[in-house]
């Protein structure tokens, strides 16, 4: 059964609270609480529940990323570049593939609403049976345009940097 913040606090004789604030690095928790409560994370193994965060802050952390394909080593460089640009960020990529289905590419787009707390990014859009960067024109089909990010208010980010 994994290690609870619970657990954590019972072991030191502290509570929830202040083991959270030690972990937070929050201010008005002593150097010396702080330190106890470190090492005793360490030594029990403790890892955070996302989940738990997620009904907490209402944040996942998700970055949903929808491509045509993934096969196509353009979407595959595009991918591994969206995911080295997250390193660090405290964001998780979450990437789908839509199989060049309009169909598809909908239903992995509500799907990540349905997350809540999640954002949403991409910027290919079909034209003439073709999947084209969005730079060159055309209506993104993943974008602030789409209804079901504008209903759901997720923020969207076209391009990185």
């Amino acid at each position: 059964m994994a290690v609870t913040l619970k657990d954590i606090a019972r072991d030191l004789g502290v509570s929830v609270i202040t083991v959270s604030k030690a972990l937070r690095a929050h201010s008005d928790i002593s150097a010396e609480t702080k330190s106890r409560v470190l090492k005793r994370v360490k030594e029990m193994n403790y890892r955070p529940n996302l989940s738990a965060r997620a009904l907490v802050t209402g944040r996942t952390n998700l970055l949903g990323f929808v491509v045509p394909e993934l096969l196509h080593s353009f979407f595959s460089e595009i991918v591994r570049g969206v995911s080295s640009a997250l390193d660090g960020t405290g964001y998780t990529l979450v990437t789908s593939s839509a199989e060049q289905d309009p169909k598809r590419e909908r239903q992995a787009v509500e799907r990540l609403v349905a997350r809540r707390g999640g954002r949403a990014a991409g910027g290919f859009n079909a034209v003439d049976g073709r999947d084209v960067p969005a730079r060159r024109g055309g209506r993104h089909s993943l974008g602030p345009d789409r209804p079901e990010l504008r209903r759901a208010g997720r923020p969207f980010r076209r391009g990185w940097g």
